[in-house]
């Protein structure tokens, strides 16, 4: 089976991938959706959309927010890996 560009590319912008690639940043650092939620007072039913893809999934504004605290949970991500799936991946630094 070969690949189709065109494709592969639609999926890495999709709001499923993104969702998919912030759960996986999540996973990263152990925390559940409600521990993430309480410990950064984001609403819960905020980040299951997001992780969900639903109403639009992850936006802009809301991929900014959850690279900071990421960032403070010592994963890194670049905003354009986030959102279009460029770029190196999300990895722990010490």
């Amino acid at each position: 089976m070969t690949s189709n560009p065109a494709y592969d590319d639609h999926l890495a912008v999709s709001k499923s991938a993104r969702s998919k690639r912030l759960m996986c940043m999540r996973g990263m650092i152990g925390l559940s959706r409600r521990e993430f939620c309480e410990k950064y007072n984001l609403s819960p039913g905020t980040l299951q959309n997001w992780e969900k893809a639903r109403f639009g999934g992850l936006t802009e504004k809301g991929a900014k927010r959850m690279i900071e605290h990421f960032k403070e949970e010592g994963v890194y991500c670049s905003f354009r890996w986030l959102m279009y799936g460029e770029g190196e991946e999300a990895k722990l630094v010490d």
